[in-house]
């Protein structure tokens, strides 16, 4: 993780009514009573066809909504952080979502609007292993709220808008070049889902919004690559969907796990099922190569030498997709995994356990 820059500058629940949106008249929202608006667009929508391009057409409907997150530093390390950290967005009316790493270790923080007002912010609740935080502010006449994608494609393409290097508010334009990242590069936690980009991104921009151009938030932009070109991160709006409502609550993130070790199905393994005219459709199962016999996993029924090909339906294709699977549920909660044993394919019943801390 020390090998990526995240992109603060470090040295160098009020429900309601929706106000005007994002993207209105293009997306469609679902209600003004839940935490988070919620795009229904699913599919290709056709992006909107402006004479001054996308850039500006999104800035101009989305930019109200995006402030500057000044921090103010502990006694003694001054001159370790620069006062102003990061980004941070409005989804709802009072909050507002950040990386958490622009507030973490603060003596305390504030919200700067576009329109120069600033207001004293509260951290409201965290996920570390995410690196997404929610803030709260009070004040009259706030930015309206954001709304938040359901899907992105690889290729789509997208507006950042943040505070890069404690400079007024930018805009910046690029692609999704990819999607399902695997976050360990950058996160600790491999459940996470990571959007590749290559918008060009400075430090500053951490926990600023990413748009698609409908003026949908896609992602949350956390961290770039010191050495590369055109790489950098963005949390995507799946974790933001699955994350925030806790967070915001001051809850922890509920997450499934299971005490396994995996890796791909081994070419040997692979081969021997040829010759018992066993049919393993190209790159799905993952191996379970290793299990505490004590495990609940093992006591539900979960073999070493068992691949795992589904979770509820949903075809396995790699470990840290099985992962995610299981943290997108909660503990507790039972689930059909679909195994080949030997040459027999059966089903399993298993219990979730709770993920430990990290």
């Amino acid at each position: 993780m020390n090998k990526f820059y995240f992109i603060a500058l470090v040295t160098a629940l009020s429900l309601g009514t929706v106000s005007p949106l994002a993207g209105a008249g293009l997306s469609s929202v679902r209600g003004g009573n839940s935490l988070l608006v919620l795009s229904e667009q699913s599919g290709d929508v056709p992006c909107p066809s402006t004479p001054r391009g996308m850039a500006a057409w999104v800035s101009s409907r989305t930019s109200r909504s995006v402030a500057r997150v000044k921090t103010r530093p502990v006694k003694g390390q001054e001159s370790k952080r620069s006062q102003f950290a990061g980004t941070a967005f409005f989804f709802n009316e009072n909050l507002l979502v950040t990386n958490y790493h622009v507030v973490k270790d603060t003596a305390g923080f504030s919200i700067v609007l576009e329109d120069g007002r600033e207001f004293e912010g509260v951290l409201e609740g965290y996920d570390a292993d995410s690196d997404l935080a929610v803030i709260s502010v009070e004040g009259k006449d706030l930015p309206p709220r954001l709304v938040i994608a359901n899907t992105v494609v690889l290729g789509e393409p997208v507006v950042g808008i943040g505070y890069p290097l404690g400079l007024q508010q930018s805009i910046t334009k690029g692609i999704v070049s990819g999607v399902n990242v695997e976050s360990s590069f950058v996160l600790e936690d491999r459940s996470v889902r990571l959007l590749q980009i290559d918008a060009p991104i400075n430090p500053g921009n951490s926990g600023g919004p990413l748009f698609n151009c409908l003026g949908e938030v896609v992602g949350v932009n956390m961290a770039i690559h010191p050495s590369g070109q055109g790489i950098a991160w963005s949390i995507s709006a799946e974790e933001i969907r699955h994350i925030i409502p806790s967070i915001a609550q001051g809850k922890k993130v509920p997450r499934g796990y299971l005490d396994v070790s995996l890796s791909m199905v081994p070419s040997e393994r692979r081969e021997a099922l040829k010759k018992l005219d066993v049919k393993l459709a190209r790159n799905v199962g993952v191996y379970v190569f290793s299990i505490d016999s004590e495990s609940h996993a093992a006591q539900q029924g979960l073999n070493t030498g068992d691949i795992i090909l589904s979770v509820a339906g949903t075809d396995v294709k790699r470990p840290r997709q099985f992962l995610r699977l299981l943290a997108r549920r909660s503990p507790g909660e039972i689930v059909t995994l679909s195994i080949l044993r030997g040459d027999t394919t059966m089903d399993l019943e298993i219990m979730l356990d709770k993920r430990p801390s990290r």
